[in-house]
């Protein structure tokens, strides 16, 4: 089913030209910028995350430094992807995956367990949207699994956007989830 959707002349508004974004390295540096000049919150949705990714790429500290600046950092994934194996709850990546929420969350960077988002942004203030299919906290960077990606970033104000995207995920947070409970 294909949904008819408007043209969107507020993004052009907002932001006339909004950036392209390819490969991993640019995504890391478009991220590793958003963190450093936000100035009250950054939101990250990545379906899957990898405590070895963020620690290899350099962004885990980013994300500490921003935190440290008394920025709000979030990020928003998904349970089933990061617990399931071909569609069978695996023990032994929940466990990872619980470990990883539990040192994201000892550094001080809010983890939000969502169902069925597969959705792949980064949002600043009211400011910034990169909308793409980079999986910001988990992409490998190097070697024969690193794909080509590509995102755009828009810039302005988009605070009712920004709105739109968190309330959905918010919907969708599994409040029975923390590091410690399956």
């Amino acid at each position: 089913m294909i949904f008819s959707v408007g043209a969107r002349p507020d993004l052009l508004v907002s932001c006339r030209e909004p950036r392209v974004i390819n490969n991993a390295e640019a995504h890391d540096a478009c991220l590793t910028d958003i963190l450093q000049l936000a100035q009250q919150r950054v939101v990250i949705v990545s379906p899957w995350v990898s405590l070895f990714r963020l620690r290899e790429s350099g962004i885990l500290s980013t994300m500490q430094q921003a935190v440290e600046r008394d920025i709000s950092v979030e990020l928003y994934t998904d349970y089933r992807f990061n617990s399931f194996t071909n569609h069978r709850f695996d023990e032994e990546k929940n466990a990872q995956f619980k470990a990883c929420c539990t040192e994201l969350t000892a550094h001080g960077i809010a983890v939000r367990v969502v169902n069925k988002v597969h959705s792949k942004l980064l949002m600043a203030d009211n400011n910034f949207i990169c909308i793409g299919s980079y999986n910001w906290a988990s992409a490998q960077r190097q070697g024969e699994y690193k794909n080509f990606e590509t995102s755009l970033l828009y810039s302005g104000e988009l605070k009712d956007e920004i709105h739109i995207q968190l309330t959905s995920l918010q919907e969708r947070i599994r409040r029975d989830f923390s590091p410690d409970v399956a």
